[in-house]
């Protein structure tokens, strides 16, 4: 359940009056600064009192951010679909912050923590990111560099559907978070099926060698992928980790406008059964269908 509300400022109470708003925000609240040159009128500063600026923070410190990893939907529509998802004890407050974030509020300190922890959870087929709330946080500028995600492995051996021999192949591929119940007890064979937290930043790792056998990876419920660099959450068109161009009649390429092109990491290497993927291989995108 949420409280119907849509901002929520701890400072403009109802039970408070004008005066004592006023009042609560005495001089000693406001520090000057002092400063060598002499303030410019059409960029006034202010700073407050640390006392102050702990006080402000307080009720939000046990909040959450959350965004979805691909397309927005509506406010009213990620309200009805997280209160289905997330069977919730006690009410909740939600508040758009812009550019695809939310700040959820919980009367429960135990739904807070099952939020947190008890992902992934993914709306309309896209992964809902959440993080602990952060002091200044500012949406136009701010990142999702994190998120958990699951990632299966399909044929998959039978005899590496060991829980410590998942968890390891997991730490390879970024930082486990819990194995699949139906892998950890060997009743589906078709594929091992992991819940990782996944560097954003970084592309997509699409196959991995077990032994010597190269397994392909693929990643349930991925967003937008590019096929230039192979990350996530943007199209190629809009990359800003496109590969350097050759300069015509060379071999050189154009400095500085690329990263991660190193053509021989992708070669086969001798003796293999398989080659090695190029890093910039987009991902295998899997729905949710288990």
């Amino acid at each position: 359940r949420r409280k119907d509300i849509g901002f929520y400022n701890p400072v403009l109470d109802e039970s408070n009056t004008e005066e004592e708003i006023v009042e609560s925000l005495s001089d000693d609240d406001v520090q000057e600064e002092e400063m060598a040159e002499e303030e410019n009128p059409l960029f006034p500063k202010i700073s407050f009192h640390p006392r102050t600026i702990k006080k402000i923070r307080q009720p939000w410190k046990d909040c959450l951010i959350v965004k979805l990893l691909g397309r927005p939907i509506g406010y009213r529509m990620l309200i009805y679909r997280v209160t289905r998802l997330w069977s919730l004890q006690g009410d909740f407050e939600a508040i758009d912050l812009g550019y695809g974030f939310y700040l959820f509020k919980f009367d429960n300190m135990d739904d807070c923590v099952r939020v947190f922890a008890g992902g992934p959870w993914i709306i309309m087929d896209q992964y809902l990111t959440v993080r602990r709330w952060e002091p200044d946080f500012t949406p136009s500028i701010a990142e999702v560099l994190k998120t958990a995600m699951w990632i299966r492995l399909p044929e998959l051996p039978i005899e590496y559907y060991d829980e410590s021999i998942l968890l390891a192949i997991g730490k390879r591929l970024g930082k486990p978070l819990r194995i699949d119940v139906n892998t950890a007890s060997c009743t589906r064979g078709k594929y091992a099926r992991i819940c990782l937290e996944v560097d954003l930043t970084k592309p997509l790792v699409t196959m991995m060698k077990v032994e010597t056998k190269w397994i392909k990876l693929e990643y349930e419920s991925v967003p937008s992928n590019c096929f230039g660099c192979g990350r996530i959450g943007h199209a190629r068109d809009s990359c800003r980790f496109k590969p350097p161009k050759k300069i015509q009649g060379t071999n050189a390429v154009k400095p500085g406008a690329g990263e991660g092109n190193d053509q021989s990491q992708s070669r086969p290497l001798e003796g293999e059964e398989m080659a090695q993927p190029s890093p910039a291989q987009p991902p295998l995108s899997m729905g949710r269908g288990y």
